[in-house]
């Protein structure tokens, strides 16, 4: 009994499992909800993703694109997306989402976590994903945020 729990538990999880995206790979179109409850859309058009899913990314991001946020992301045709899904509702609604209010730019928020389980994560990072309609050209993670802020600095000054 015990054995046949356990592979229809691991069947279950291999169904639900999905791939992270890689180089070369193409980006589904991704329409999310800001922390206004504002359209935040992974388009064509979409060059950088900076992507967190955890507390402490979120924090570097923070800290990376200071107080002139939005339009460093809009300079690099940019976006933040933030997967909360981990977040109990009560801490989320009462906590995470108003302080997300006060932040210099807009962060495309996914609750249920299923709009961007594809996309590349690590522990206590963020993740930069380069884009080339739609099309992953690079990734990489932060855990520092001298480094972050320098990535930021060097692609807002398009190198």
């Amino acid at each position: 009994m015990k054995r046949l729990l356990r592979a229809g538990l691991l069947a279950v999880l291999a169904a639900t499992s999905v791939q992270a995206l890689d180089i070369g790979q193409s980006l589904p179109a991704i329409a999310l909800a800001d922390q206004f409850g504002k359209p935040q859309d992974i388009t064509l058009a979409t060059r950088r993703v900076y992507f967190t899913h955890d507390m402490a990314g979120g924090k570097l991001l923070k800290a990376a694109l200071g107080e002139q946020g939005q339009a460093v992301l809009d300079a690099q045709q940019a976006l933040a997306i933030a997967d909360v899904s981990g977040m109990p509702s009560v801490i989320r609604n009462t906590m995470a989402l108003p302080a997300m209010k006060k932040r210099s730019y807009r962060i495309g928020i996914d609750v249920e976590g299923k709009a961007v389980a594809m996309l590349p994560r690590q522990p206590d990072a963020v993740t930069v994903i380069e884009l080339n309609q739609l099309t992953v050209t690079a990734v990489q993670y932060f855990v520092d945020d001298k480094a972050l802020a320098a990535a930021v600095q060097s692609a807002a000054a398009g190198k």
